[in-house]
Order: structure tokens, then C-alpha cells, then sequence
């Protein structure tokens, strides 16, 4: 169900990144978003990761993820906390770029 919402809600408007929590949230997440998976360009911590989807009509979208029962409480927000500076990066660069839906 979240990955379906997370579709529709991407459908319907434009969002800088997606974060995702649980190897089997991520997986759907990705499929529900008819993309290939996603790249990991960092690793935020120990296994908790960061990248973009790959394929499908979010190409480019960074994502995040980390395994449902890693990290300490503060794990979630230093994943969001990364997404949110890339998010920032990205708008930084030039407008064609941005108007093409990728993220380079």
C-alpha cells in the first residue's frame, strides 16, 4: 500500500526524493514506480544507503533506504537529512536539467 501511494502521489506532483524504509518497502517502492531499482551513489551509514532510481519515469529521482531494524533513532532523519542536501544540489544546477526530469 505505501508504495502505491508513494505512485500516486508521484504521478501527481513533483517531489525532490523518496525515502523508504525496509528492504521490502524499497523494492516495492521501485516497482510500483515502474523503475529499474536505483543506484547507490553513498552510504549514509552502515547499511543505509542513498542514490537515484534508475529507468521508468522517475529516471534520476534520488532515493534513500536503509533496512527496517538498522541504526538508532536517529538513522531515518541522517538518511532524510542526505536526501534533502542532494535535493538542494540538484536545484542548484541549471534549469535544463531540472525541466528534462533528470538529475544528473
Amino acid at each position: 500500500m505505501l508504495a502505491e501511494a508513494a505512485a500516486l502521489l508521484l504521478a501527481e506532483r513533483r517531489f525532490g526524493g523518496l525515502y523508504a524504509t525496509g528492504g521490502d518497502i524499497a523494492e516495492a517502492a521501485t516497482a510500483a514506480l515502474d523503475s529499474d531499482g536505483f543506484v547507490i551513489d553513498t552510504e549514509v551509514l552502515p547499511l543505509a544507503v542513498a542514490g537515484r532510481l534508475v529507468g521508468g519515469p522517475h529516471d534520476g529521482l534520488p532515493f534513500a533506504t536503509k533496512g527496517g531494524l538498522i541504526g538508532g533513532r536517529d538513522a531515518a532523519v541522517a538518511c532524510v537529512e542526505h536526501l534533502l542536501g542532494v535535493i538542494v544540489r540538484d536545484q542548484a544546477r541549471p534549469a535544463t536539467h531540472r525541466e528534462r526530469g533528470r538529475h544528473p
